[in-house]
């Protein structure tokens, strides 16, 4: 959503417009008022700045996507969906009275949007998808009983930004050991992620539970591009299957965004109770 007040447009004829009408002399604004129902934008003309007939002008704007559980409520629990798209309507209003009754806008869904895992529907505004993972990959270097230098790589990517202070936790290694506490991480991303008490290049380890915990240095980008690091552990002496490895992630929001808009929560997650549907792996 959007705070109330203006909002910067971008786009090839933005200048055409303001938002306040005490600022008529700052251009490329809107009016954003979530109060309304439904909420809308309002654009006012600026002078000299007529719109003329069939002409076709462009703007855009920044919004912040829902990303809580009260939004689901609609949809069902298997689907994609965080939050489907609305139909969003336009209508104008001249100053001599003379009105363009309200009409729903086209959505251009042949337009390629580019992201990891959408589709073209996805192009319709506001529809939002669920927080899961594009990757959750897992795998070892050694098969072999009482080893003490297996080497357990993992590969991951969102489709939400992991933002610094979210929680990464890949856990049911059974049968793996080591001391708990920090654990050195190797491979192409290692230092991208540290441990709970803050050291680059670490993770913590929980040896009761069989888990890694692991929290990004800086925000992890929702570009599509996979993060990679290993982790060497003992293998158990008794022979066992294959460990079911279950991969979550917590604490999603990020303070500077999400905390600064009303109605966002303060922690957002990929659920350890919904590991399966957001990224269980199998090693």
């Amino acid at each position: 959503g959007l705070l109330p007040g203006d909002v910067v447009l971008e786009g090839n004829s933005a200048g055409h417009f303001f938002g306040t009408r005490e600022r008529t002399n700052e251009t490329a604004r809107g009016r954003w008022s979530p109060d309304m129902s439904p909420p809308r934008l309002m654009l006012n003309v600026a002078n000299g700045q007529d719109l003329e007939a069939c002409t076709m002008y462009e703007i855009s704007f920044i919004v912040v996507n829902p990303m809580t559980d009260n939004v689901k409520a609609s949809q069902p629990a298997d689907s994609r969906l965080l939050q489907a798209a609305k139909n969003v309507d336009i209508s104008a209003r001249g100053t001599m009275g003379v009105t363009i009754v309200q009409v729903t806008m086209n959505v251009d869904q042949a337009a390629a949007m580019n992201l990891p895992g959408t589709i073209s529907e996805d192009y319709a505004p506001l529809q939002v998808l669920r927080p899961y993972f594009l990757t959750q990959e897992i795998g070892q270097s050694s098969p072999f009983p009482g080893d003490p230098k297996n080497e357990i790589s993992v590969t991951l990517a969102a489709n939400t930004k992991l933002h610094t202070g979210s929680v990464i936790a890949i856990h049911r290694i059974t049968g793996a050991i080591a001391a708990d506490g920090n654990i050195r991480l190797n491979g192409t991303d290692s230092n991208l992620f540290k441990s709970m008490s803050g050291a680059v290049g670490f993770g913590t380890w929980n040896d009761c539970d069989k888990a890694l915990f692991v929290t990004p240095v800086a925000d992890l980008a929702c570009d599509g591009s996979n993060y990679t690091f290993t982790v060497v552990i003992y293998n158990p002496v008794e022979p066992q299957l294959c460990a079911e490895v279950l991969l979550n992630a917590t604490l999603l929001d990020n303070p500077a965004v999400f905390r600064s808009v009303a109605g966002q929560p303060n922690n957002v997650s990929m659920t350890q109770s919904n590991a399966d549907e957001f990224g269980s792996v199998h090693g």
